[in-house]
């Protein structure tokens, strides 16, 4: 090999010295470190627009579930409502039926007694 231009780092290397890093360099991060911060770089935004996203919705399903909620209310309470005048409306139709029997019966009674004109 002579003749060839060698590099300091690989008379180090073969000396079985670890090799010199500058202070420029970053110092090498675990693996595991390594491919989390990679997974980051390269799918941290669309993992952060795609929580986003699904936070938005389940604010929108909870605000939907309040409204329904609201609106459920509103029914059951015109239902009651209306069950309320239903009875009502039921009573009066009662009591004017009962007046219409009564006075039946006495009109009846009235023509089956004799000379009860």
């Amino acid at each position: 090999m002579l003749g060839e231009n060698v590099g300091a780092d690989d008379h180090i290397a073969h000396a079985g010295l670890p090799p010199v890093t500058a202070p420029h360099m970053a110092p090498e991060k675990p693996p595991e470190q390594a491919i989390e911060q990679v997974r980051e770089l390269l799918f941290g935004t669309a993992r952060r627009d795609s929580d986003k996203r699904i936070q938005e919705l389940q604010d929108s399903i909870d605000a939907l579930r309040a409204d329904m909620m609201s609106l459920f209310a509103d029914l059951e309470a015109r239902m009651a409502d209306g069950d309320a005048a239903l009875e009502r409306r039921h009573a009066v139709a009662a009591q004017g039926l009962g007046s219409v029997v009564a006075e039946l019966g006495a009109q009846l009674l009235k023509l089956s007694v004799p000379g009860g004109k």
